[in-house]
């Protein structure tokens, strides 16, 4: 009778060592499994980042197509002497082929503000290239006093821009140089940094305004609608 119970005893704690066994192997598939599924969680950011990116570079990549060979005039008031007042100018800086001005504005209208600007397109590139050359032609020209012209571009391309303008990269190689200030005058707002004047842009593209630098404020909607 003991022998059969030290046998039983026996199997009894053999098998109890196979549960535990069971048991552990089952915590390491348990852990797998989680690192596994972690792997592939990260799998899917990574892969839906890759997709968001390539969807913003598409649409970027599209309206840059659209924006090519597209001007925009700033300051023309939105009336009708106004409308008449971008033909006369489109008639100086494109004499030999004057195109068709539509009430195209760009951002929504509110009375409060300056008025939108006004979006012309032209054939192609080669021609907005050309207008923007010959944008000298109306300086001193009282009668577009307060506008200017400048190639429509994307908020990712005004971006860029600033960036690289000279007047950028001074400020940052004085900051890195002098390091902050520390003292408690009131610091001007960074959007200020990001202002992108007509005269500079215009130097950039071959063209020459006939006013005073201006910010990109009004545009900034223009991407949402195209």
């Amino acid at each position: 009778m003991e022998e059969k119970l030290d046998q039983l005893t026996v199997r009894i704690v053999n098998v109890e060592g196979k549960l535990a066994s069971q048991s552990e192997r089952m915590n390491d598939i348990e852990k797998e499994g989680e690192k596994l599924q972690e792997q592939m969680n990260e799998i899917r950011r990574e892969t839906t980042s890759s997709i968001d990116l390539l969807e913003r570079n598409f649409k970027e990549h599209n309206l840059r197509l659209m924006n090519k060979s597209n001007l925009v005039l700033i300051g023309i008031p939105e009336t009708d002497a106004g409308l008449d007042t971008a033909k006369k100018l489109m008639e100086i800086i494109m004499p030999e082929k004057t195109p068709v001005i539509t009430n195209y504005r760009l951002g929504k209208m509110n009375p409060k503000k300056p008025p939108r600007p006004l979006r012309v397109t032209l054939s192609n590139e080669i021609e907005r290239g050309i207008a923007l050359g010959n944008c000298h032609k109306l300086k001193n020209l009282t009668q577009f006093a307060g506008i200017s012209v400048k190639p429509q571009m994307t908020r990712t391309q005004r971006t860029e821009y600033v960036r690289s303008s000279p007047y950028h990269l001074r400020k940052r190689a004085s900051t890195d140089i002098v390091g902050p200030s520390r003292t408690n005058k009131r610091r001007r707002p960074e959007t200020q940094d990001n202002e992108i004047s007509d005269e500079s842009i215009a130097s950039q593209t071959g063209g020459a305004f006939n006013t005073q630098s201006r910010d990109d404020q009004e545009m900034e909607t223009s991407d949402q609608q195209q």
